[in-house]
């Protein structure tokens, strides 16, 4: 693979724009040449995450060009059946990095250094980091091909800016990536917060002059304190898709008293969305609802912690709220309305002296031992009442196994924690066995144990609630084969297999021709693993072998004979056999 040596990209110039006190390059070399049509927008509240950049839509095709938006150098390539899917990221001179997702190929020269380091690690997934210069690129060359790869639900660019260490991930339109936007956020909904009462939820509508109100009135009576959060979406020009508010601010009599605005945030903390919303009322019916107030355990540095907290010290009386969303063009909407507000003790949160601190450790057994929790400081988002003891539900599933909860799925949790779970003596073996959550609307997880030995099976989990020990002894399916035993085969050809698993996953496959293992693909949405012919094959007689193994270690396996023709003719005699 010829490279060009690094000192040809040193040295470019580069145009800063000062943007609240923070000089970001301006980039006029856009990452595709489509027209940008947004379906993701930068820190759009996901499931358990925000969203982390940009996702620019494909006209529901895939293969259009992808360029770097600067010059630079390969800093990491990643390929995964999950998540981004076909990943590269370019480290730019002027410290940032440029990361492209969702690819369903690399361009050359950089594709030959991907199968290269595929063919050596015996391995359709890998990650590296390639020597700093080692492959060098320019500003607007062509380094992949858009795709659909990993968990993307359809064709689309994910497109991210980050820093060089990888630590803070940034609003690619900072950095002058433009979208077309003149129209104003629309506020759809408001909760509201008091003591002694549950938080009630109101829509919010237009009158026929586009003045927003709430049905019964304007006016909310609080006790002791009072909070809101508000559900709002922010459209683009031309697109059916809408994003999240880039910058929210809430002013009590005209006083500035909360305010957060999405320019940046730290990866490690993209979890943190959980806690950014009112995440009971989010697994409860899917409406993210965002808070309009902040507190100390929230790791987001998103808000503006130089303002005072009114929520609790307002004097009695009738105060004037004053909501302000904002998107990234400045496009604004306000709501105003009253809250005839009475002090007194009450208060919202635990008390700092609750059972579980989310600052501490806490470790926690079940009555009778099986079950042993260790939960790490800053797991949690905020302190608990009562702990999180852990209770045995059955002590004999379908599997021998036990069901267990831990809390309840209404809990946000920031980090993992470890159980350990002991495990009934059964005919099952221990490497087969599983943890299973059940999670919002039914749906299940799988997890795998970290180590199962002296009894014990120990896991990390990401999640509160109700779970199962189960096993895994099912093999993973081969459904169907574009060949088939004694069958001749075009030389050219890929040959395509669909392959499942009920519990734990497609987690390895080999494919050996004549013994030498040779690079398939899988995509997980559609359950297909694909292998394309090499060249060089010889006409005739050649061994296919395939096996398929899941996350537990069962194994599928085909083994069959076929024949490399180069006449098309051949193929005929396929339909006589």
């Amino acid at each position: 693979m010829a490279l060009k040596p690094l000192h040809t990209i040193l040295f470019i110039f580069c145009c800063f724009t000062c943007i609240q006190g923070q000089n970001y390059p301006q980039y006029d070399r856009q990452p595709m040449d489509l027209s940008p049509d947004i379906s993701g927008g930068f820190c759009v509240m996901r499931s358990h995450h925000f969203h982390l950049g940009l996702d620019f839509r494909t006209q529901r095709k895939e293969g259009w060009n992808i360029y770097a938006i600067e010059a630079g150098w390969v800093k990491r390539i990643k390929v995964s059946h999950y998540g981004y899917g076909k990943l590269i990221q370019i480290q730019h001179p002027d410290g940032y990095v440029s990361h492209y997702g969702h690819l369903s190929k690399y361009a050359s020269p950089i594709d030959a250094y991907v199968k290269q380091m595929q063919y050596k690690l015996k391995s359709y997934e890998f990650e590296i980091f390639p020597e700093a210069g080692l492959i060098p690129v320019y500003k607007g060359q062509v380094i992949a091909y858009s795709g659909n790869s990993g968990g993307s639900q359809g064709p689309h660019l994910h497109f991210e800016i980050r820093d060089s260490t990888n630590n803070y991930v940034y609003n690619p339109m900072l950095f002058g990536i433009k979208i077309s936007d003149t129209k104003k956020p629309v506020l759809k909904g408001l909760r509201f917060y008091t003591s002694g009462k549950d938080p009630v939820t109101y829509a919010v509508k237009k009158d026929k002059y586009g003045n927003y109100y709430i049905s019964g009135g304007s006016t909310f009576t609080a006790n002791s304190f009072w909070r809101f959060a508000y559900n709002a979406v922010d459209p683009q020009n031309g697109s059916g898709f809408n994003n999240s508010v880039h910058h929210a601010q809430l002013f009590v009599d005209d006083q500035l008293a909360f305010e957060f605005k999405m320019d940046k945030l730290k990866i490690d903390d993209q979890r943190s969305s959980d806690y950014h919303m009112d995440y009971e009322y989010w697994v409860k019916t899917s409406n993210y609802y965002e808070k309009l107030w902040y507190e100390p355990s929230n790791p987001l540095d998103i808000y503006n912690k130089n303002l005072q907290d009114l929520s609790r010290t307002l004097t009695s009386g009738v105060h004037t709220i004053k909501i302000k969303l904002l998107d990234f063009y400045k496009n604004t909407v306000e709501f105003s309305f009253k809250v005839n507000f009475t002090q007194g003790s009450g208060g919202l949160g635990v008390d700092p002296s609750a059972g579980l601190r989310y600052d501490q450790e806490y470790k926690e057994s079940s009555s009778s031992g099986e079950i042993k929790v260790t939960i790490p400081a800053y797991t949690l988002f905020e302190n608990l009442k009562g702990g999180l003891p852990p209770t045995v539900t059955a002590t004999s599933n379908e599997f021998g196994q036990m069901n267990f909860t831990i809390g309840n799925r209404y809990i946000p949790i920031h980090n993992a924690y470890q159980v350990e779970l002991k495990i009934n003596n059964s005919q099952v073996p221990d490497d087969k066995l599983c943890v299973v959550y059940y999670g919002k609307e039914g749906k299940m997880k799988y997890y795998h144990p970290i180590s199962v030995k002296d009894g014990y099976l120990k896991v990390e989990l990401k999640d509160f609630g109700s779970f199962s020990v189960w096993a895994d002894t099912v093999r993973p399916v081969i459904k169907k084969m574009s060949i088939r035993d004694s069958m001749y085969v075009m030389y050219n050809s890929t040959v395509t297999t669909i392959a499942t698993d009920e519990l734990s996953d497609i987690y390895k496959y080999n494919v050996y021709i004549d013994g030498v293992w040779h690079l398939t693909e899988y995509e997980f949405k559609e359950d297909l693993l694909t292998t394309p012919l090499p060249d060089g094959l010889s006409p005739g007689p050649h061994v296919f072998e395939i096996e398929v193994m899941d996350e537990r270690k069962n194994i599928a396996y085909r083994k069959m004979t076929i024949f490399i023709t180069q006449n098309a003719d051949d193929l005929l005699l396929n339909k006589k056999k």
